[in-house]
Formats: C-alpha cells, sequence, structure tokens
C-alpha cells in the first residue's frame, strides 16, 4: 500500500475515534506583529494615514459540514476582500497533506502539523459549493487601523516560518487559530465576551452531534475520549466547532476606537445554501440501543451457558462466541489505554472506559482456548473474566463519586451485563464435571 493511501487510512480511522482537559491557548511565536503595532496603528488611524484600508472588507466564513468523518464539524477563515484594490485572499488555517513525511506516525502520536495558506477567496469559495457545503459570510465592523493590523498578521502568519502549528482537534485547530487572530485584532474583547457564559455542552457532546449520522466514528468516540471532554464549556472554549463561533459573534457588542459600541457583525449573509439536512443540535439519544445490545449478549451467554453441560456443540458455540468477545473488548481496551499512555492526544486520557473495556478480556481470550480442550485450564479463564466483571462492576458504582463524572453511560450499558453473565457462565463452567 502506497505511503498516501496508508496515511488516508490511518487518518480516517484515527478521525472515527478522535473527532477530543481543560482548554489552553494557543501560543503566538516570538516575533509576531504586537502591541506596539496596533498602537501605531491606531495613531495612524487617527492621522488620516490609513483610510484606504476603509474599503477593506473583513468576513468571517463558515463553511459547513461536509460528507467525509473530518468534515462533520464544517470550517472556516477569514476573508479580505477590496474590489477597488484587487484584493481576494482567504486566509486558511485548515491545510494538512497526506504526503507529509511521517505523516502516519505524528497522527498515531497525537503530534500532527497543520498549517495556515492565503487562497485566493473566490477560487477557494467555489471548491466548497461544488462539495455542497454551506457558506456563511458575515462582514466584521473593524476600523480601517484594525484591518490594517489584522492584514498584517495574517500576512506574518502564512510565512512559511510561522505557517505550521501543532494540531489539536479540541483545543488549536482551524477555529480556534481564526478565533484567536480576532481576538488579537479587537484587543482581547472577544474573550471578555465568550468567556463570560459557561454552555451546557462539552466536547464530547458537541463530537457526539455533529457525529451522530455516522454509528462508526460515533462509537469510536464514545470509547476513545477521555475524562477531560466532559467538562462544560465557554463559548470561547466551544467556538472550537465553526458554527459555534459563527453563532457567538452574532451577539457580541465590541466597543470602536472612538468610545461607542456596536455590533461585531456588520451584516451576515449565506453566500452558498447546502442541500443537506440541518446539523444536529443535540447528541442522539442511544442509551436503549446499546443497552439492549449488552443484555442480548448477557441473554446470549446465559442462554448457552444453561446447556452447556449437555451439550458439546453449545459448549463450541459459547467458547466461541466467549472468545470473540473478550478479545474485541480487550484489543479496544489496550487501543484506548495506549492512547492516554503512549500519545499525546490529551482528549483520551483519564478514560474511565477502562474499567469496563479492559486488556483483562485480552487475558481471557487466551485462556479459553485451552479451557475448551481441558477441564482444569477452565479455572484460570473463569477467574480472569471474574476479575474483569468485579472491576466492570467498580467502573459503575464510581460513578456516584464526584471524582468520576465521564459521560459514559451507552459504554457501560453495552458492555457490564454481558462482562457479569460470561464470568457466572464460566464460573459455573469450571465447575461442572
Amino acid at each position: 500500500m502506497s505511503t498516501p493511501r496508508l496515511a488516508r487510512w490511518a487518518f480516517a480511522a484515527l478521525a472515527a475515534v478522535l473527532g477530543v482537559g481543560a482548554p489552553v491557548i494557543a501560543q503566538v511565536p516570538d516575533g509576531v506583529p504586537g502591541a506596539s503595532t496596533r498602537d501605531s496603528a491606531q495613531a495612524r488611524e487617527a492621522a488620516g494615514l490609513l483610510d484606504e484600508w476603509g474599503s477593506l472588507r473583513v468576513y468571517l466564513l463558515t463553511m459547513g459540514p461536509g460528507d467525509a468523518v473530518w468534515e462533520r464539524f464544517g470550517h472556516n477563515a477569514i476573508l479580505l476582500r477590496d474590489t477597488t484594490r484587487g484584493i481576494d485572499v482567504a486566509y486558511n488555517y485548515g491545510m494538512f497533506s497526506f504526503d507529509e513525511p511521517g505523516f502516519v506516525g505524528r497522527l498515531m502520536r497525537g503530534r500532527m502539523l497543520y498549517w495556515m495558506a492565503p487562497l485566493n477567496g473566490t477560487l477557494m469559495l467555489r471548491q466548497y459549493e461544488l462539495r455542497n457545503r454551506e457558506v456563511v459570510a458575515q462582514e466584521l465592523a473593524l476600523a480601517p487601523g484594525q484591518k490594517y493590523e489584522l492584514a498584517r498578521f495574517l500576512e506574518w502568519n502564512a510565512q512559511p516560518e510561522n505557517a505550521q502549528y501543532l494540531y489539536d482537534p479540541f483545543r488549536d485547530n482551524c477555529s480556534t487559530r481564526v478565533r484567536d487572530a480576532l481576538n488579537r485584532v479587537l484587543g482581547g474583547q472577544l474573550r471578555r465576551h465568550l468567556e463570560a457564559d459557561t454552555t451546557d455542552q462539552t466536547f464530547r457532546s458537541h463530537s457526539l452531534r455533529l457525529l451522530a449520522n455516522d454509528p462508526a466514528p460515533h462509537a469510536g468516540l464514545m470509547l476513545a475520549l477521555g475524562q477531560p471532554t466532559d467538562i462544560p464549556l465557554t463559548e470561547w472554549d466551544a467556538a472550537f466547532i465553526p458554527m459555534e463561533l459563527r453563532d457567538a459573534v452574532r451577539e457580541i457588542e465590541v466597543q470602536r476606537l472612538d468610545g461607542t459600541s456596536g455590533p461585531l457583525v456588520l451584516s451576515e449573509e449565506t453566500w452558498y445554501r447546502a442541500l443537506r439536512e440541518a446539523e444536529p443540535t443535540e447528541p442522539p439519544a442511544r442509551l436503549a440501543i446499546f443497552l439492549g445490545i449488552g443484555v442480548a449478549f448477557a441473554l446470549l451467554f446465559l442462554g448457552l451457558g444453561h446447556i452447556a453441560g449437555r451439550s458439546r456443540a453449545a459448549r463450541v458455540t459459547l467458547a466461541a462466541a466467549a472468545f470473540l468477545w473478550s478479545l474485541a473488548v480487550g484489543v479496544l481496551g489496550v487501543i484506548i489505554g495506549s492512547l492516554w499512555a503512549f500519545t499525546d492526544h490529551t482528549s483520551t486520557f483519564a478514560n474511565e472506559n477502562l474499567f469496563v473495556v479492559n486488556p483483562i478480556w485480552l487475558v481471557v481470550a487466551v485462556l479459553l482456548l485451552p479451557a475448551l480442550l481441558a477441564r482444569r485450564a477452565r479455572q484460570p479463564a473463569a477467574v480472569a473474566a471474574g476479575v474483569g466483571a468485579l472491576v466492570g462492576i467498580i467502573g459503575v458504582v464510581i460513578q456516584v463519586l464526584p471524582r468520576f463524572f465521564q459521560q459514559n453511560g451507552e459504554v457501560l450499558a453495552a458492555t457490564v451485563p454481558a462482562e457479569i453473565a460470561l464470568a457466572v457462565v464460566l464460573l459455573l463452567w469450571e465447575r461442572q464435571t
């Protein structure tokens, strides 16, 4: 398999489990145009030296969800447009390449590099239209000095030595970079407004709602995301979703340089209306479905265990079903444990799912093979299953403690009934003559 194709498979697989702990702010590298530039811009504006920047129009562009897993979260960019001077540049922080050397390794370790690039605005927008992705343009009410400062910063950021950044899907992505650039030119007003309100959403809930129609990625996220993704977000944090940033800036009033205040958004237009369903507003309620899965496996194990003593076919079927269940759960446990232990994917840390999706079950799978052939080999398998089930029960009981607040009810429902039933069946099987 070619490296680019392998990279695409790896990206799709990880996107299925990491859509992604307290948020941190992306740090601006040394050398960035700073406060002195702002002061200079304001002084030049007051002297009438930046009047030509008044004709520049600044847009926050928000592109809605697409078809690919990594497009479900939307996208955004900053568009600078001045028809009198031939300016039509979209600054896009969402650039990456499957062909980049070491792409797969960086992706797996959580060290993926993205970069910002200036693109022709009209051509970029056309690509989103062709992919049937909604485009909303919000013209921002910035003073000439602020437009000058923003343009200078974006041009600096687009230079090859400044363009790359270490991507994090929740804390440092295309949308947070746009948010931070706007906050910078507004002198911190955007952050002050957005941090004032705490929402009832989390990194997990936003991710699960946007992947509601993608069952495999949705299930992967439920398993892989850890406790840090269940902390309620401020509107500032929630702006990792481009559509959330779009909605938030609609409500903001900012102070002008002359001391007056007014809306940040001067006007809003939908430049392209996509022919697709609107994004889900809440995560799907699937607890009953996952509980049904857990109970179904539990009944399967109990039913096979009931007749295993008098039917060799039932014993073989029980061993096969138990082996496949234990193997799947154990391998998943190794994967989510490795994400926590060996990568920089901080959204997977402190994952309470390890109580029920535990590598212990991989040991059970290995011990089940000899247990089918020799009675004396059944005890180790039964004991290992008992330990696995006990750890799972602990994972349920500790939910009453404030320290354990991960929203993983679906995972518990799908695993604990089956694990208890399997442990009981293997313990009884071990005692049969």
